[in-house]
């Protein structure tokens, strides 16, 4: 048996599934654990049950957008809220490396040492010039190692 509540705030409300009569097997909307299988579960009487609690229900998918607008404006006119100020979004580039040359925004760090030296003329790798890693075919833990005496 279905208990009745009355809902007390503006709701606008649609459950979708409407269309599942017109189809000639069970089709499933909502989400994964949703049932539809009997009449008191067709969207339909859900629609009509959340009509009679007192949401404001479309009589269709379509009037969903026109149910919300006509809500907000009576709503205005009762002055029970007011109009959110319009702003207009930032413009978003095309691409990262248009808004980097902009200067709209950096480039992200991909890497970050804390060993490295950049100082000297030669960049060195915890204290190991980098000409030498690249010559010797050394990786960093043969530089970190070299390092550690």
């Amino acid at each position: 048996m279905r208990e009745l509540y009355t809902i007390l705030q503006p709701v606008c409300a649609w459950v979708s599934g409407t269309c599942t009569r017109l189809f000639k097997s069970e089709v499933q909307f909502g989400h994964a654990g949703a049932k539809s299988g009997g009449l008191m579960e067709s969207a339909q009487a859900k629609n009509k049950a959340l009509k009679e609690a007192g949401a404001v229900v479309p009589t269709s998918y379509e009037a969903f957008e026109s149910a919300i607008k006509e809500t907000f404006e009576k709503l205005f006119e009762e002055g029970k809220i007011a109009p959110v100020k319009e702003i207009t979004p930032p413009q978003i580039p095309e691409d990262l490396n248009t808004a980097i040359k902009s200067g709209k925004v950096r480039a992200p760090t991909h890497i970050i040492s804390t060993i490295s030296d950049d100082r000297c003329e030669e960049p060195c790798y915890a204290g190991v010039p980098m000409s030498m890693i690249v010559e010797k075919g050394m990786g960093v833990g043969d530089a970190i190692s070299s390092f550690v005496v």
